[in-house]
C-alpha cells in the first residue's frame, strides 16, 4: 500500500484517564488488515495519568504506529467538545469510532465494514454485534444481533443496540457541531444519520465494551441517566424541528414504554415525572401535528 494512497478511513478515538486500557484499544485498530489506507486520530483530553507515554510508546514501536495522529489537549475541554473536533479532522471517506477503553478483536472488521458500504450506496452506516467484558473478565453478549439486517429509526429510538465501536458511516453526511449539546454522541450521531439514508448491521461480533464502570455514563446514578436520556431526546426533537413526523411517533412510543419503566423503578420521583410530561407534550404535538392523519 503506497504512502501516498488517499485515506479511505478515518477512526476516531476519544480518551481520558484510559492508561489501563488505551494499548488494547489502539492496537485493535492498529491490527486491521485493508488494502486501504487508514488513520487513527487519538483524541487525549488532558488525562492526568500515563496516558500520553503509552501512546508515544505506540506511535515510536508499532509497525503502524504511523497511522496515529495523536491530540494532546493542553486543558480539559470535556467529551463532546473533544469528540467533535475529532470528526471535524477526519479525511476519510468513512469514520469509524472506538473509545478508549473499547476494542476491536476482529482484524478484518474494516475491511468488512468498507467493503459493505462500497456495495451499497444507499446505506450510510454499518455496525455490527458487540460482547462486553466484566469486571471480572468475562466475555457475555450485550448487543447482539442474530441476523444481518437494516435498522429503522424506531428501532434507534425505542432501544439503541448498536455499540459505538461498531459504528462506520460515511463522512460529511451530518453537521458535526449540532452534537455539541448532547450529553453524548452515539444516539444523536445515529438517529441524524437515520434520516439521511438506511442503516445497517451485522450478526458478527467484532469489538470489546468494557463493563467495568469507566464509560461516558456507566458510574452515573441511574436518575440522572434518566435526566440525559430526556435531554438528548428533547434536544433531538429540537433539532428536527418538532417536524418530522415519523420521529415523533417513534419518540412517543419509546417514551410511553420508557416512563411506565421509569415509575417502576422511580415509583413518584422526578425522573418518572419528568419523562411523563414530556411524553404528553410529544403526545399533544403529535396529534395536533397537520401530517398525522396522513401517514
Amino acid at each position: 500500500m503506497s504512502e501516498k494512497q488517499v485515506e479511505l478511513v478515518s477512526v476516531c478515538m476519544v480518551t481520558y484517564k484510559h492508561e489501563a486500557d488505551i494499548r488494547e484499544a489502539i492496537e485493535g485498530v492498529l491490527s486491521q488488515k485493508t488494502d486501504f489506507k487508514v488513520s487513527l486520530l487519538v483524541g487525549d483530553d488532558c488525562s492526568p495519568d500515563n496516558t500520553y507515554k503509552i501512546v508515544k510508546d505506540i506511535i515510536i514501536n508499532h509497525p503502524n504506529g504511523h497511522w496515529i495522529t495523536y491530540i494532546k489537549r493542553e486543558k480539559n475541554i470535556g467529551m463532546m467538545p473533544n469528540f467533535i473536533d475529532l470528526l471535524k479532522r477526519c479525511k476519510g471517506k468513512y469514520i469509524a469510532l472506538c473509545d478508549g477503553d473499547d476494542f476491536w478483536t476482529d482484524p478484518l472488521k474494516l475491511h468488512k465494514q468498507v467493503n459493505f458500504l462500497d456495495k451499497n450506496k444507499k446505506n450510510i452506516f454499518i455496525g455490527h454485534s458487540c460482547h462486553g467484558l466484566t469486571k471480572s473478565n468475562k466475555i457475555v453478549p450485550v448487543r447482539v444481533f442474530t441476523t444481518d439486517h437494516k435498522i429503522t429509526p424506531y428501532k434507534v429510538f425505542l432501544s439503541n443496540q448498536v455499540n459505538t465501536s461498531t459504528f462506520l458511516f460515511r463522512n460529511h453526511i451530518v453537521n458535526y457541531e449540532e452534537l455539541i449539546n448532547f450529553n453524548s454522541g452515539d444516539l444523536p450521531l445515529l438517529t441524524m444519520l437515520a434520516f439521511k439514508g438506511d442503516l445497517y448491521v451485522f450478526s458478527d461480533a467484532m469489538s470489546i465494551y468494557r463493563m467495568n464502570g469507566k464509560g461516558a455514563d456507566s458510574s452515573l446514578r441511574m436518575d440522572i441517566k434518566y435526566s440525559n436520556y430526556l435531554k438528548n431526546r428533547k434536544l433531538l426533537l429540537k433539532h428536527f424541528q418538532w417536524s418530522n413526523i415519523s420521529l415523533l411517533k417513534v419518540m412517543c412510543y419509546s417514551l410511553l414504554r420508557a416512563t411506565i419503566y421509569a415509575y417502576t423503578i422511580f415509583n413518584n420521583n422526578s425522573p418518572a415525572r419528568t419523562q411523563l410530561k414530556l411524553f404528553i407534550m410529544i403526545l399533544r404535538h403529535l396529534f395536533t401535528h397537520k401530517r398525522f392523519s396522513g401517514e
